[in-house]
Parts: structure tokens; sequence; C-alpha cells
């Protein structure tokens, strides 16, 4: 028996054959190894970009917190001016009766518009001692005054003595206003 031997054409096919499947392999594998490469790209940038967007929600959120800081210190910077003028209206008033023993309607008007907001800035207890408690004794001071230059010597002597226990009352007033008013006007943080 004689060996067959295939045909040139088929053996030459065969390694055609055997070289595009080979071919048809390394291109599977270098796609797979391709979206391997994409997908893992893909999950690296989603996790950046999953950590850029944390980053930037944090700094919004300290932007925002700063921001509300700086609200409240103007708010409360506002208010220590608003109630510094009210301040520096009972200061003036009390500074001109000590010193000038008077008090002129212009004073007293003057007075009376500048504590108009007291009611509003400070508590009752400033709001009572400057609308009711210090505008009696302003009044109570003016009718002295008023009476001081009549010519009736018994009633002018009793105003006298009057006046003079006002003056020192209104002496004592520096303080109490003071302790009065520092809670309201400290600008602590």
């Amino acid at each position: 028996m004689s060996a067959q031997v295939a045909p040139i054409w088929l053996y030459d096919a065969r390694v055609v054959d055997d070289r595009d499947i080979q071919g048809q392999k390394i291109k599977m594998i270098s796609g797979q190894l391709t979206n391997a490469a994409t997908q893992a790209c893909q999950g690296w940038t989603s996790y950046v970009t999953a950590a850029f967007t944390i980053i930037i929600a944090a700094i919004g959120v300290w932007i925002a917190f700063r921001q509300s800081q700086i609200a409240r210190n103007k708010l409360k910077f506002d208010l220590f001016e608003r109630r510094m003028a009210v301040y520096e209206v009972v200061r003036t008033t009390l500074g001109k009766a000590v010193s000038t023993g008077k008090l002129s309607r212009d004073d007293e008007i003057e007075y009376l518009i500048g504590t108009r907001s007291a009611q509003w800035l400070f508590g009752s207890q400033v709001f009572d001692y400057v609308d009711k408690i210090l505008w009696k004794r302003i009044v109570d001071f003016g009718l002295h005054n008023a009476m001081i230059s009549q010519h009736h010597s018994e009633e002018r002597t009793r105003h006298v003595y009057a006046h003079s226990e006002m003056m020192q009352w209104l002496v004592d007033q520096y303080r109490t206003f003071d302790d009065l008013c520092e809670p309201y006007l400290k600008l602590s943080h």
C-alpha cells in the first residue's frame, strides 16, 4: 500500500487556515484586553469624578457656612451700631444735664427722638429705664429748673433742694445706665 499524500493545495490551505485562526485569536485577545482596559479606565474615571464631586460639594458647604457666619456678624455689628446710637443719646443728655444744670426743650426732643428705637433694640429692662424712669426724671428736672427761677422763697428753696438731689441722681445714672446696657453692647463671637 502506498501512502497517500494530501494534495499541496490542501496542505497550504490548512496552513493558511491555522494562520488565520491564530490571527483571529490574537485579534480577539487584543479586543478583550482593550475592552478590559477601557472598562478599567471607565471605573477609574468614575471614581475620580465622584471624588471631585464630593470635594466640590464640601467646598460649597464650607463657603455657605462662612457666609452664614459673615451674615451673623454683620447683624451683630448693625445692632451694635444702632444700640450705640441710643446709648450715646442718653449719655449726651445726662452729660448736658449734669454739666449745665439744665436741659433745653431741644435737648429733651433730641432725647425722645434718639431713644424711640430702644424698644426694639434692647430688652424691656433698658427700654423701661430709658422711656419711663429716666424720662420722668428729665421732666421733673425741667420742672425744678423752671420753679427755681420763680421768686417765691419757700417754693424756690424746696425746688433748689430737689434740683440738687436730682443732679446727684443724674450723676449716678452714668454707672446705672452702663450696667444696664453692658450685655447689649458687647461684640463677642
